[in-house]
């Protein structure tokens, strides 16, 4: 009985020094610096994903939510939502009835970069994204809105359904 506990007692005790040289190792500078080193061949540093983020217009911090009260309509993008569904609840809030023309054409033309169609009566006027000339896989989103009197939104579909009705969603 002695015998193992002095076999478990010096199990520990070796255990311990290890633990300890190794920790007491790998808080070297020489080993600090050789760590480094290999990561940084490895590892992209947070100044290339600030870079590259910066490079491409990413922005991580972007706010795409309408409700929340720091979200700006004038940088609206449609890339910045992945689906039909998203897409209709920010429309239905960011293109309001009784809002100007030249306000809608703002946000989703010059910001969006829709391209835009109207009727021949120029009453209905079709939002398109991506315009013409651009290819992405998931197609182009359609939102229609409605000018009774040429100048002022009245409704709004996405994709031919109705999102606008007094500023409410149906």
């Amino acid at each position: 009985m002695a015998t193992m506990r002095r076999k478990i007692a010096t199990a520990v005790v070796s255990i311990a020094i290890l633990v300890i040289a190794a920790v007491a190792f790998t808080h070297t500078p020489s080993f600090q610096a050789a760590l480094q080193a290999k990561m940084k061949d490895r590892v992209p540093s947070g100044w290339f994903h600030i870079w590259v983020c910066l490079w491409t217009g990413c922005n991580p911090l972007k706010i795409v939510d309408p409700t929340d009260p720091r979200f700006k309509a004038e940088r609206f993008r449609f890339e910045d939502y992945g689906s039909e569904t998203q897409l209709a609840y920010v429309i239905s809030r960011v293109v309001m009835p009784g809002m100007d023309r030249k306000t809608v054409d703002d946000i989703l033309v010059a910001s969006g970069h829709a391209s835009l169609r109207e009727t021949q009566e120029g009453k209905a006027v079709y939002y398109s994204y991506p315009d013409k000339t651009e290819k992405i896989d998931r197609g182009v989103w359609v939102i229609t809105v409605y000018y009774p009197d040429h100048i002022h939104v009245e409704r709004v579909w996405v994709h031919g359904i109705e999102v606008t009705s007094n500023g409410k969603e149906n």
